[in-house]
C-alpha cells in the first residue's frame, strides 16, 4: 500500500499521524471505522512479517457461549458481548478480566425474546460510553471505564414479537437500534434513534406502512406497491442486522429484510414491491426523514434480504471520486451504490452461483426473474440457490483500499423449497402455507471471496473448503484475516488469496478478528467459543461440539515473536448416552415431530437432531424421565421459562407436544443405539 494510501487509511479511521509517529489506532467501530469497512492502516503484522507472529496470552471469557459480535477496543481495553447479553472488559495487555457488566435480561415467553437474550452481534461506541441491546428490547449505555449505568431506554412496545440481536450502530451523537421480528408474521419492522448523551427517544423509521392509507408521504408511496388488502396485517422488514451511518453525507442506511410469509402467493394477488422490504434505505440520521431506497429482491420467496452490513468508501469510478455504498446481500449479487441517490454505479455481478434470477438489468436496476427457482408455482417445488441463508450472511465483509477488492465470507449451499399444505399452524416462515426448505449440506462450500467491485467480478477465491468463515479483517500489511467454525485462524495475502499462516484455537471462531496498536506493537485479537444457539449451529450441527472445536469461550491475543503457550486441545470424548427411560415411541409420530421440531423453530436453539452442542441450551438427547413426564409443561405451561425456555402455548397443539416428544424420544435412542454400534432409526 503507499503511503498515500495509508494515509487516506488514517483519516478514515478518524485518527493523524504525529510527528510521524505511529497512531494509536482503535476499533472503536463494529467495522473498524465509521464506513465499515473492516480494514486496519497498521502493516507491522505485514506478508514478509506473518511467518513470525505468535501467541501473545489468552484468557477465558465466563460466558457459556462464544460471542459471535466483533470485538470493540479502546484505549487498550477489549469489550465484548455474549449470551444473556453480559458485557466483557479485558486488558489487552495482559488479559485479565477487568469487569463484567449483566444487564439481568428478563425471559418473556415469546421464542423471540429468548433467542435474543443469547445471540447478540456486538456492541456500539461513542464519547466514552459502551451502548449495548438486550433480548428483552433494552439500550444501555455504560461507562467505558467503570462500567458504570448511564442510562436505558426501551425500543420495543411493550406487546409484540420483538427482540433484539444487532449490534447498536453510534454515530452523530446518536444511537440507532433495529429491532428483530424475524419471520414470526406478526410484527413490523422499524428503526428506532436515541441521544447517546441522554438516552432520549429522537425519532422512528417504519420499513411497513401502518395499513394502505398512511398519511405520511414516505408511507403513501409505499403503501401503493402492497395489496392494500393484505397491508392491514402485513409483517416483516426486520431490520435484525446492518445499519451504517456515514458522517461525511450524514446518512444512515439500513437493510431491510424481507415479508412474511416467505411465499408470495400468500401476500395478495396485488402485491407489487412491497416497500421498503429487501431493500437499502437511505434516511436522514438526524430526522429520520426517507432520502431513497434500493430494493435487490423485489417480489421475494426465499428469504433473500439485504441486511448484511454494509461497506462505505471513496471510489475512483469513471474517471471521477464518488462516494459509494457496497452490500453483498442474501441474494447472490453485489451492489454498489452512490451513496448521495441510491442509483446503480454498475451492473451488479453475482459472486457465487444464482439461479434465482438470471441477471440484475444494469439500466433498471431489477433482476431477471428465473421461473425455475419459482417453487411456490411448482408441484415438488425447486432446487434454490442461494438458499434461505443467503450467499452472505451477517458475517462482516472487508474492504482494503489498497487493493481495492471487498473480502467476503459466502456460502455456497444449494436448497430444496416447497410449499407444505398439510401444515395445520400458521408458521413463521410461510404463513397460512409453510414454506418448507432443506439444505443440501453435502453440496455445501464456504469460499472467502476476493471482490473487485469495480469490475464486478472475482479476483481470486479459496477453495471453500473452510467450515462457516467468521467475519473478515483486512490489513495495510497485505494480509486478510478469517476464522472459522473449525476453530482455525487464518491469514492470507490480500493480492493473491495464499495461505501464509495459521492458528489452532480449539474453539470455533464466528466474530471477525480486530487489529490494534497497544505500545507501539501492532497486536491480532480474536474471541472464540461456540455460539452455542446460533443459527450456525442448526444449519451445520455437524461443525460444532467436536473435540478439536470443543474448547471454552476465550479471547486470543497475537503479536510478532510471542511466544505464549496455546490452551492444550480438548480430546475427551463426550459422556455416554443414557438408556433412554421410555420406549422408542411410532415411527410415524416421531416422524410427524421432526417436521415440527424444524418448522416451528426448535431446532434454532437446540440444534439439528434434537441435540444441543456446547453452550447455554440442554441435549435433548439427554433429558431425564422427568423432562419426558412434564414435557407438555415445558413446551406449552413455560414450565422453564425463568431457564429461557419460551412458552409454546399458540404455536404448538397438545397433539403436536406430543409428536414433539416422541421425536426428541427417538433422537435419543439414536445416539444411545450409534454409540453401541447398532442401527439407528435413520429417519
Amino acid at each position: 500500500m503507499t503511503m498515500t494510501g495509508v494515509a487516506a487509511a488514517l483519516i478514515a479511521m478518524g485518527c493523524a499521524a504525529v510527528g510521524g509517529s505511529r497512531p494509536p489506532v482503535q476499533w472503536e467501530y463494529r467495522g473498524g471505522n465509521a464506513e465499515g469497512q473492516h480494514f486496519s492502516p497498521l502493516e507491522q503484522i505485514d506478508e514478509q512479517s506473518i511467518g513470525r507472529l505468535g501467541l501473545a496470552w489468552y484468557a477465558d471469557i465466563p460466558s457459556p457461549d462464544g460471542p459471535v459480535g466483533t470485538p470493540i477496543v479502546v484505549d487498550g481495553v477489549s469489550y465484548v458481548i455474549s449470551t444473556l447479553n453480559i458485557v466483557y472488559a479485558h486488558d489487552l495487555r495482559t488479559g485479565k478480566l477487568l469487569w463484567a457488566f449483566d444487564p439481568k435480561v428478563r425471559f418473556g415467553s415469546a421464542l423471540l425474546a429468548s433467542w435474543g437474550n443469547r445471540i447478540t452481534r456486538g456492541l456500539g461506541y461513542g464519547n466514552g460510553k459502551i451502548v449495548l441491546t438486550t433480548g428483552d428490547c433494552r439500550v444501555i449505555a455504560i461507562d467505558a471505564r467503570t462500567a458504570a449505568k448511564q442510562w436505558e431506554a426501551r425500543a420495543c412496545p411493550d406487546q409484540g414479537d420483538y427482540t433484539i440481536t444487532s449490534a447498536p450502530r453510534v454515530g452523530g451523537g446518536k444511537v440507532f437500534v433495529g429491532p428483530n421480528n424475524a419471520d414470526l408474521g406478526t410484527a413490523r419492522g422499524y428503526v428506532v434513534a436515541f441521544d447517546l448523551e441522554t438516552g432520549k427517544r429522537l425519532w422512528r423509521f417504519d420499513t411497513i406502512p401502518d395499513g394502505p392509507d398512511p398519511t405520511d408521504p414516505t408511507m403513501k408511496m409505499a403503501a401503493k406497491t402492497w395489496d392494500p388488502v393484505f397491508l392491514r396485517t402485513a409483517a416483516g422488514g426486520s431490520v435484525w442486522e446492518d445499519m451504517t451511518y456515514d458522517p461525511v453525507t450524514r446518512l444512515l442506511y439500513i437493510g431491510v429484510g424481507g415479508a412474511t410469509p416467505w411465499n408470495p402467493m400468500n401476500r395478495g394477488a396485488r402485491r407489487g414491491d412491497e416497500l421498503f422490504t429487501n431493500s437499502i434505505v437511505a434516511v436522514k440520521a438526524d430526522t429520520g426523514a426517507y432520502v431513497w431506497h434500493y430494493q435487490t429482491t423485489p417480489d421475494d420467496g426465499w428469504n433473500l434480504e439485504p441486511t448484511m452490513p454494509m461497506v462505505i468508501a471513496d471510489m475512483e469510478i469513471g474517471g471521477r471520486k464518488r462516494r459509494v455504498v457496497m452490500e453483498a446481500p442474501k441474494n447472490g449479487f453485489f451492489y454498489v451504490l452512490d451513496a448521495l441517490d441510491g442509483t446503480l454505479v454498475n451492473k451488479p455481478n453475482n459472486f457465487v452461483p444464482v439461479n434465482w434470477a438470471k441477471e440484475i438489468d444494469g439500466k433498471t436496476g431489477r433482476p431477471v426473474m428465473n421461473p425455475e427457482a419459482e417453487y411456490w408455482k411448482k408441484d415438488g417445488g425447486a432446487v434454490v440457490f442461494p438458499g434461505p441463508l443467503g450467499a452472505h450472511n451477517f458475517n462482516p465483509m472487508s474492504y482494503d483500499p489498497g487493493t481495492g477488492l471487498v473480502y467476503i465470507p459466502t456460502l455456497d449451499l444449494p436448497t430444496q423449497m416447497e410449499i407444505d399444505k398439510t401444515a395445520s399452524v400458521g408458521s413463521s416462515v410461510g404463513g397460512a402455507t409453510y414454506t418448507r426448505y432443506l439444505s443440501h449440506m453435502d453440496q455445501a462450500k464456504w469460499p472467502l471471496v476476493a471482490w473487485d467491485p469495480i469490475r464486478q467480478k472475482a479476483r481470486w477465491q479459496t477453495a471453500g473448503t473452510i467450515p462457516l468463515g467468521s467475519g473478515v479483517l483486512s490489513t495495510a500489511g497485505n494480509i486478510v484475516f478469517q476464522g472459522g467454525a473449525d476453530g482455525v485462524l487464518r491469514a492470507y495475502r490480500a493480492s493473491d488469496g495464499v495461505q501464509l499462516w495459521s492458528f489452532k484455537t480449539g474453539s470455533a471462531i464466528a466474530a471477525a478478528p480486530v487489529t490494534v496498536d497497544i505500545d507501539g506493537v501492532q497486536t491480532l485479537i480474536v474471541v472464540a467459543g461456540p455460539p452455542g444457539t446460533s443459527a450456525a449451529v442448526r444449519a451445520f450441527p455437524g461443525l460444532y461440539g467436536r473435540a478439536d472445536t470443543n474448547g471454552p469461550p476465550r479471547i486470543f491475543a497475537f503479536r510478532l515473536d510471542a511466544r505464549a503457550a496455546a490452551p492444550a486441545m480438548a480430546t475427551a470424548s463426550a459422556r455416554p448416552f443414557a438408556k433412554p427411560p421410555y420406549p422408542r415411541p411410532d415411527a410415524a409420530l416421531a416422524a410427524k415431530g421432526r417436521m415440527l421440531f424444524e418448522t416451528r423453530s426448535c431446532d434454532l436453539c437446540h440444534g439439528a437432531g434434537a441435540h444441543a452442542v456446547t453452550g447455554s441450551v440442554p441435549d435433548l438427547r439427554r433429558a431425564s424421565i422427568a423432562t419426558y413426564d412434564g414435557f407438555e409443561g415445558i413446551v406449552r405451561g413455560g414450565a422453564l421459562q425463568d431457564k429461557g425456555m419460551p412458552m409454546f402455548f399458540d404455536l404448538v397443539t397438545e397433539e403436536e407436544s406430543g409428536a414433539l416428544r416422541a421425536f426428541v424420544l427417538d433422537a435419543a435412542w439414536d445416539a444411545y443405539q450409534a454409540q453401541k454400534g447398532q442401527p439407528t432409526a435413520s429417519r
